[in-house]
């Protein structure tokens, strides 16, 4: 390595240094111009491809982000991490069969990563999978059987099956486990709602509603059941 290239790699660990700072302090304006002045000097430094696009993220620029991930996984195909940001990115576009075969990728190097897991169910029932977005999240409580995101999506998943007393047994135990999870008691809400207890149902909505008052989709079931529209 000669004097300019050692000089040369330096400057970009300065410059990095300074866009972490920058990340820190929300510049993310400022933290881009400060990552694409280090891409100038070293194109093939993997971290700050990456922390442009959770700066690209930040500003709403998925495109732009989901290009750096490629770029980081052109540099590092084996990142699990970042085939997994790759299919948040992907999700967020509404390309979820591309932020399957993301998933999948990152699953290929980490079999036991519990997000991974736990959003590739999320992708799966979102496309109409819901047996083999119900295999994920059983692996994700098999191993964590206390993960209140993983309880929460599995009983969403039992509510699309058809099987509404499991799904109710899920928000049951997610509420345990945090009585404060608006979201817990609107979906177990909808359960009995299935399941023709609609005077259960109401108190459920009214307690979502007693933690957020303008949580819509809670104050949509309470109406529905009020007017007498019990499926």
């Amino acid at each position: 390595m000669g004097l300019f290239d050692k000089f040369k790699k330096n400057n970009v660990k300065s410059i990095y240094k300074k866009c972490d700072g920058l990340i820190e302090q929300k510049e993310y304006e400022k933290a881009l111009k400060c990552l694409d002045k280090a891409l100038e000097l070293n194109p093939k430094y993997v971290n700050v491809w990456n922390n442009k696009a959770v700066v690209l993220e930040e500003l709403g620029k998925h495109e732009e982000e989901l290009n750096c991930y490629e770029k980081s996984l052109e540099l590092n195909p084996k990142d699990a991490d970042v085939w997994h940001n790759k299919g948040v990115t992907l999700y967020e576009l509404e390309r979820y069969e591309e932020a399957l075969e993301a998933y999948n990728n990152a699953l290929n190097l980490d079999k036991r990563n519990l997000r991974v897991l736990n959003n590739r169910s999320v992708i799966l029932r979102k496309i109409g999978r819901y047996e083999e977005a119900l295999k994920c999240l059983n692996e994700v409580l098999g191993m964590e059987p206390n993960k209140i995101e993983a309880l929460g999506n599995k009983g969403i998943t039992l509510n699309k099956l058809g099987r509404f007393q499991e799904s109710l047994n899920c928000f049951n135990k997610l509420l345990k486990l945090n009585p404060n999870d608006k979201t817990g008691w609107h979906n177990k809400g909808l359960a009995l709602k299935k399941l023709g207890k609609p005077e259960e149902a109401l108190k459920c909505f009214d307690k979502a509603l007693e933690l957020d008052p303008e949580y819509e989709i809670a104050f949509k079931g309470k109406k529905e059941i009020l007017e007498g529209k019990i499926e």
